[in-house]
């Protein structure tokens, strides 16, 4: 399976075992899973992965930050490049009248 395949998979065993799931983000890096008490919900999402046969890389359980609620809302991360590419001075100077 590719990269692709293997998280259309993965989104498919969420959406069907996990009732606490409330959103799932396809990002660049991988997928972003919104639920209530998450941490609580890793045994049970490894198990269900590893039936399905379904490889984890790595999974991360936090609070969400500042770049997870842009995701949720506009699909991408913000990234940092992006950021420090602006003309702060533009962005930031004052005007002459």
């Amino acid at each position: 399976m590719n990269g692709g395949e293997t998280r259309e998979k993965a989104r498919q065993v969420l959406e069907k075992r996990f009732d606490g799931v409330s959103n799932i983000v396809n990002s660049d890096i991988g997928l972003t899973v919104y639920a209530k008490n998450g941490s609580f919900l890793v045994p049970e999402l490894v198990r269900a992965f590893d039936e399905d046969g379904i490889r984890l890389s790595s999974i991360t359980v936090s609070s969400p930050s500042l770049d997870d609620v842009f995701l949720k809302h506009t699909g991408k991360r913000i990234r940092v490049e992006e950021v420090s590419s602006a003309n702060y001075r533009g962005m930031f100077a004052r005007r002459r009248r």
